[in-house]
Order: structure tokens, then C-alpha cells, then sequence
């Protein structure tokens, strides 16, 4: 079993150097953080803030029906005709 009792904040850095990179490290990765943590929540509030859209108006978008299909079937016999050889 290992006494933890001894370890205090001053035995953590060997020296000063070492504490002063190890400061600059935390000071990047905390800035990093920021960065992305705020990045993050103005993705969210935009994707929530943003309209789904609607259905648009062209003919191409519309539901079948069944008087929609007996028009359709003309549409496509017209599109199935070869064209004439010249």
C-alpha cells in the first residue's frame, strides 16, 4: 500500500523551470478548451436557431395522388419515346 500523505503541492515541480513550462502548458490547453468549448455552443445555438426549411412549391416535390397518377403515366410515355432519326 502507498502513503499519499507526504505528496503536497511544493514536492510536485523539481524546480522553478519546470514550473514555469508546465504553467505554459496549462495556459494553452486551457485556452485550446476555450476555444472549442465555445466553438461547441455557437454551433449549437445556431443549429437551433436555424429554420428547418419547407416543402418547396415545384411540381417535382408534390405526393403522388390518384389523380396525380394518370398524369404521370402521360408524362412518362411522353419521355419513353425515342426520337425521330434524322
Amino acid at each position: 500500500m502507498m502513503d499519499f500523505s507526504h505528496i503536497g503541492f511544493d514536492l510536485v515541480w523539481q524546480n522553478e523551470e519546470q514550473t514555469r513550462v508546465d504553467a505554459r502548458k496549462a495556459m494553452i490547453f486551457g485556452l485550446l478548451f476555450a476555444w472549442f468549448s465555445a466553438m461547441l455552443l455557437i454551433s449549437i445555438i445556431r443549429t437551433i436557431s436555424t429554420s428547418p426549411g419547407n416543402i418547396p412549391d415545384d411540381r417535382e416535390w408534390d405526393m403522388m395522388s390518384q389523380t396525380n397518377s394518370s398524369q404521370n403515366e402521360d408524362v412518362q410515355s411522353l419521355i419513353q419515346k425515342d426520337p425521330k432519326p434524322e
